[in-house]
């Protein structure tokens, strides 16, 4: 009711309404500020996890990860696993290994001294 009469009339003096109010607003305030370092803090941690997984998932090194959160904010992609996999699809695959450093090409070294000869594998005598 006494709120009612000071929207009617914001000239009437009701104390409890003109102590109080100031008071509110500012615990108000306070309380808005806390819920939004609230949620900031719990967007945070799960950008965080994300990134994690996106980096375990993708086997990406400190630098992949580097240029993962680069890419985020350059091309403003709010997901890491889509800037993830921007990265790894432009790094280059390794070239495939061929031959071996510690067993035989060809493997034939059970054959036979005359079939190693004409493979010219040993020396004629």
């Amino acid at each position: 009711m006494k709120r009612m009469l000071k929207e009617v009339d914001p000239t009437i003096n009701i104390h409890e309404i003109d102590i109080a109010e100031p008071l509110v607003n500012k615990l108000q305030s306070q309380i808005d500020a806390l819920k939004q370092e609230r949620t900031d803090e719990r967007d945070l941690t799960a950008l965080k996890r994300d990134l994690d997984a996106a980096q375990k998932k993708h086997r990406l090194t400190d630098e992949g990860m580097d240029e993962v959160k680069r890419l985020m904010v350059e091309r403003k992609i709010a997901d890491p696993e889509a800037a993830a996999l921007l990265v790894v699809s432009n790094i280059e695959p390794p070239n495939p290994v061929t031959g071996s450093n510690f067993a035989p090409a060809d493997l034939k070294c059970w054959a036979s001294t005359g079939e190693r000869r004409r493979l010219g594998q040993v020396a004629p005598q």
